[in-house]
C-alpha cells in the first residue's frame, strides 16, 4: 500500500511540487518538516540493503521497480557513456531560496525517473564506475541541513525512515527506502556531497 502511496506522489513530484511556479518576490512559506522514525529492526535492515549496494561486488541488487534519480547524484554521472542516449522520464526540481517568507531565488533542478529494469540497471552501473566504494565510508542519519534539502525536493507529507546517507571522503549518498512487497528497497538516490 505504501508503495502505492508513494507512486502517486510521484506522479505529484512529475506535475510539479508546491514550490513549482514561484518567481523571486513572491510570499511563500515552507511546510515545517514532518520527520517519523522507523524501528531499529528496519533502520538496521536498511543499512545492510545499503551496504549490499555499495559492495564492491558488481552484480545488480534488487531496487524498487521505480527509481528516482536526484539532482546531485544525475549531475555527477550524466555524462557516463551508458547513459547518454537514455529515455529516463526528467524530473523538473524547484527549490525556493526564503528570506522573511519571500522567495528570493529558485534553484532549477534536473533528476530522472527510471521505471524499467534495464533502465535501472544502466544506472546503477553508471553509479557503480562512478564511485570509489574501496575508500573508508560509514552510515549515518540526515543531518538538520540534509532533511531540510530533502523536504525541499520531495511533495511527501511526511520524510518516513529508513532514509539514510552513505557518506565517503568525496560523496554523500542519499538513499530513501520505500516499503514494497516484503521489504524495504530505494526509491530515491542523490548525492548531497554539493549542498
Amino acid at each position: 500500500m505504501r508503495f502505492c502511496i508513494c507512486l502517486m506522489v510521484l506522479m505529484g513530484l512529475l506535475s510539479g511540487c508546491s514550490a513549482q511556479g514561484l518567481q523571486p518576490g513572491d510570499s511563500y512559506t515552507p511546510a515545517p518538516i514532518v520527520y517519523n522514525p522507523a524501528s531499529k529492526d528496519i533502520n538496521d535492515a536498511a543499512k545492510q540493503r545499503i551496504a549490499e549496494l555499495l559492495s564492491t561486488s558488481n552484480e545488480h541488487k534488487p531496487m524498487s521497480p521505480t527509481l528516482m534519480c536526484g539532482p546531485g547524484l544525475w549531475e555527477k554521472i550524466k555524462k557516463h557513456p551508458s547513459l547518454r542516449l537514455n529515455g529516463f522520464a526528467n524530473l523538473k526540481i524547484n527549490i525556493p531560496e526564503v528570506n522573511n517568507g519571500i522567495v528570493q531565488s529558485v534553484e532549477m533542478l534536473d533528476g530522472k525517473l527510471l521505471q524499467r529494469t534495464f533502465e535501472i540497471h544502466w544506472l546503477w552501473d553508471a553509479f557503480k564506475e562512478t564511485y570509489d566504494f574501496h575508500q573508508p565510508w560509514t552510515i549515518r542519519k540526515l543531518n538538520s541541513k540534509e532533511k531540510e534539502r530533502f523536504w525541499s525536493m520531495v511533495p511527501f507529507d511526511s520524510i518516513d525512515e529508513p532514509i539514510f546517507i552513505a557518506e565517503g571522503t568525496n560523496f554523500k549518498l542519499l538513499f530513501f527506502f520505500v516499503h514494497y512487497e516484503t521489504n524495504y528497497l530505494p526509491l530515491w538516490v542523490d548525492d548531497f556531497y554539493n549542498i
